[in-house]
């Protein structure tokens, strides 16, 4: 951990510690989380980076994920999410316009 970062100490233990108590929580519960979808995003500049692991398994690293729609980065910045946005509503206007044209030239 860095050690310019008094406040971070010890943060790896403490979220590795929660990723137990979740799966044991899931397991007296007679639950499972699947492994293989669960994923690590290491956000801001000076991070340690750490591995964790949840049921024994290490989590996979992302660097960008989509949730509820939205895709963010570990910049948490939006820009590949919004030009996808604009590029399928180009992609409509571009079959409006098709349609359009077949219409006029049906009415003609």
């Amino acid at each position: 951990m860095n050690s310019n970062k008094p406040e971070l100490e010890g943060a790896h233990e403490k979220l590795q510690n929660d990723l137990h108590e979740l799966q044991n929580w899931a397991t007296k519960w007679k639950m499972s989380f699947n492994v293989a979808k669960c994923k690590i995003m290491h956000i801001g500049y000076g991070n340690a980076k750490n591995e964790y692991s949840l049921n024994g398994q290490v989590l996979a690293e992302t660097t960008e994920e989509r949730d509820l729609g939205v895709l963010i980065d570990n910049e948490l910045k939006f820009s590949r999410h919004i030009r996808g946005i604009v590029a399928k509503a180009n992609r409509m206007i571009g079959l409006i316009k098709i349609c359009l044209k077949q219409l006029k030239r049906k009415c003609s």
